[in-house]
């Protein structure tokens, strides 16, 4: 009875840890998969036509794969594999035509997290609009005025004007005006010459004697933009206490020195420059946080003329161009450019973030247009979980997302194995992982972020634990890792810490395949009988870049390999510190 009732309560127990781990388990993620021939997400509309706009999403493609990941009706798209670029572009609102940035590099199969940025930066850079200096000096009023032609559109009051005053006891009382017309181009005094209001007037600014060279600030008060393409006159005059009476004598240099007008020696106005502050579209591109590309433009983006909707994984208005071929998940929408913190926020390490909460250096959640999680895992809908910018598929299949995520998905490494296929990769977040793993016969790929981050802090700060550091574990069926169901050279372990595992053969890792063991501590194993770092009992495994240290057994601390049916190759390994036979 004993031995039943042991039975019972095992198998109750059983049933029970089951039950606990399939009711605490998250729901797989899903994404769509496009075939690269008509699969198409449509949503109407293009999401409000944001004049500023960042687009992100994650996509797994192949090397030869290609397409639009989303485009707003082709006037603001991001597409990968174009004549071997990796794009995002837009349709200019002057000149017509598209304009992008883009990157060549080559991307690893898998997925990747893209992201492209389009918005307007006020003080990209200056354009030099006049500068006219003392030497040589100039008589006359030749100087007091100058012309000059615009290339961009810009507002007043991002001109800046640099000058001096050298005078030791005088202050100048400076009004700057802006005349569009010349009335009389045979006169050369500037009060024939531009006789009438201005096209717009600074306020008085003062500039004190002895001002060293320097940036002086003043306003132009109607809020009035120059045009593009266009011949302005400048003109710096003394007002005096008077902004309002345009008789006032204009400043300007005579052959002594001085300034002109009625004989005051108001010192020398020695630099003069006006620059306009130019506002830019600025491009940037990025792949896995990391922007690759980066370009400007003047012309903003055009939403006239092509596509009315937005589609996810097929061109904006062409049925027959760039159809995408691979899978898409987790697609955003934001009114504004993201910074390159905030991009790296939300690729957070391969593992995504969710764009309707800030986190991190992520703080544009009140700038999302569209969200699409890519969460239902069935039917016909794609829903917008930001918005009301729901999404038809056309001929897209749903499919469980991999890497499966650890603890996103699944609270233990072994129920990802479980659940995953041959080809999955599951990724493992920092922590410490009591359990002991067999990858039963599944050719998938476990590792840590430093898989995809290649920061070596991650090996020692993801550990699976056996969850045997003591001798009364007892002797057997404690090895923390299992590869012994003949599993390929696809079957990868990486970027771990190994530890506390115990058994008569194999502690830390018992191999019986031809798997791929890389970027690993393997310490404080033990064996019973051979190998308490690792075992080979057969097949050809690759053991690379790995430290096995502190591990003990009977025979073979570090590792070992009792049969002569087996080829394993260590590469930049170290194996020290190990006891045994």
């Amino acid at each position: 009875m004993q031995i039943i009732n042991n039975i019972s309560q095992t198998l109750f127990m059983q049933i029970f840890l089951i039950s606990v781990i399939f009711s605490q388990a998250p729901q797989p993620d899903y994404s769509l998969n496009f075939d690269g021939d008509d699969d198409v997400v449509e949503i109407p509309g293009l999401l409000g036509k944001q004049e500023n706009i960042t687009l992100s999403a994650w996509a797994k493609v192949e090397s030869n794969q290609r397409g639009e990941i989303i485009s707003l009706g082709d006037h603001v798209a991001m597409r990968l594999n174009d004549g071997g670029k990796h794009t995002g572009f837009f349709h200019k609102a002057t000149g017509g035509g598209w304009f992008g940035t883009s990157t060549t590099t080559t991307l690893g199969d898998g997925w990747h997290f893209f992201t492209y940025t389009n918005y307007d930066s006020l003080g990209f850079g200056s354009e030099t609009l006049i500068e006219f200096t003392n030497t040589p000096a100039r008589t006359g009023w030749t100087n007091a005025w100058q012309s000059f032609t615009t290339t961009n559109e810009a507002s007043l009051d991002t001109i800046t004007l640099q000058l001096a005053n050298t005078s030791a006891s005088n202050d100048y009382n400076l009004a700057i005006s802006i005349y569009q017309t010349d009335n009389a181009p045979t006169s050369a005094n500037p009060n024939s010459k531009f006789s009438g209001d201005p096209f717009d007037k600074s306020n008085i600014i003062i500039v004190q004697n002895n001002t060293a060279q320097g940036e002086i600030n003043f306003t132009f008060s109607s809020g009035k933009k120059l045009s593009a393409n266009t011949k302005y006159y400048f003109w710096l005059k003394d007002e005096g206490s008077n902004p309002v009476y345009t008789g006032e004598q204009s400043i300007y240099m005579t052959t002594s020195g001085n300034d002109g007008g009625a004989g005051n020696n108001y010192g020398t106005l020695y630099h003069r420059i006006i620059t306009n502050k130019n506002s830019k579209r600025i491009q940037k591109f990025y792949i896995d946080g990391v922007q690759v590309a980066e370009s400007a433009e003047t012309s903003k983006i055009s939403y006239s003329g092509l596509g009315a909707n937005t589609r996810i994984g097929m061109h904006g208005s062409n049925n027959y161009y760039a159809d995408f071929h691979g899978s898409i998940d987790e697609v955003s929408v934001w009114s504004s450019g993201l910074d390159s913190l905030e991009v790296l926020s939300l690729f957070n390490n391969g593992i995504p973030l969710d764009s309707r909460s800030d986190s991190g250096n992520y703080v544009s959640s009140e700038k999302l247009v569209a969200y699409w999680k890519f969460s239902e895992g069935s039917g016909t809908t794609v829903t917008d979980s930001s918005g009301n910018n729901n999404g038809t598929i056309t001929n897209a299949k749903w499919e469980i997302k991999t890497p499966i995520l650890i603890p996103h998905h699944y609270s233990t490494i072994q129920a990802a194995i479980d659940l995953a296929s041959s080809g999955d990769t599951i990724l493992v977040s920092a922590g410490t992982y009591k359990e002991n793993i067999d990858y039963s016969g599944k050719n998938v790929v476990i590792g840590s972020l430093y898989m995809t981050t290649r920061d070596t802090s991650y090996i020692s700060s993801t550990i699976i634990d056996g969850g045997c550091p003591e001798v009364s574990c007892g002797e057997t069926g404690k090895n923390t890792i299992k590869l012994d169901s003949n599993e390929s050279s696809s079957a990868v372990l990486q970027g771990f810490t190994i530890q506390n595992g115990r058994d008569d053969g194999g502690g830390g890792i018992l191999i019986n395949s031809s798997a791929s063991l890389k970027n690993l501590i393997i310490k404080d194993n033990r064996s019973s009988g051979d190998g308490g770092g690792i075992r080979v009992d057969g097949g050809s495994p690759v053991i690379e870049s790995s430290a096995i240290y502190g591990n003990s057994a009977a025979g073979g601390g570090g590792i070992a390999i009792p049969g002569s049916g087996s080829n394993v190759t260590i590469k930049n390994s170290i194996i020290t510190n190990n006891t045994g036979g």
